[in-house]
């Protein structure tokens, strides 16, 4: 699709999945123009190496404490979309939803994840010092 509709178009078309334009109408204007400007080699680039990535056998090694942020579409699955999935290999992973936002959740909703981040981090921190490891 990119290469057919280049950068713009492509972006035009998509960018509901990442920002819903109903939320507001100018930030959703303001990310299609920020995206078009990216150079179409590094969108295909891009999107040709994601597509070759599989973290499914990596994921379960990972222990930290991880938080995954979601929109309620995101995080209820579908064909492209692998959050709950992604959230059930990670052994100490906490999915969030965040509620009122769409698509790409760190894209409606920057505060709401700089917030939800803070907690969860404050959550280990409180958890690390009851623990006897700060």
């Amino acid at each position: 699709m990119v290469q057919g509709e280049g950068v713009s178009g492509w972006v035009r078309k998509t960018a509901g999945r990442r920002v819903n334009p109903a939320s507001d109408p100018a930030h959703h204007q303001w990310y299609i123009d920020q995206m078009s400007q990216t150079a179409l080699r590094v969108v295909l680039e891009t999107l040709a190496y994601l597509s070759t990535q599989n973290l499914t056998n990596v994921l379960p090694q990972v222990r930290i404490p991880t938080l995954i942020l979601a929109s309620k579409e995101n995080a209820a699955g579908g064909h492209t979309d692998h959050t709950q999935a992604m959230a059930q290999l990670l052994p100490n992973a906490r999915l969030l939803v965040i509620l009122g936002t769409s698509g790409y959740v760190q894209h409606s909703a920057p505060e709401k994840c700089v917030s939800a981040w803070r907690e969860f981090v404050g959550a280990l921190r409180h958890h690390q010092l009851l623990a006897g490891r700060g």
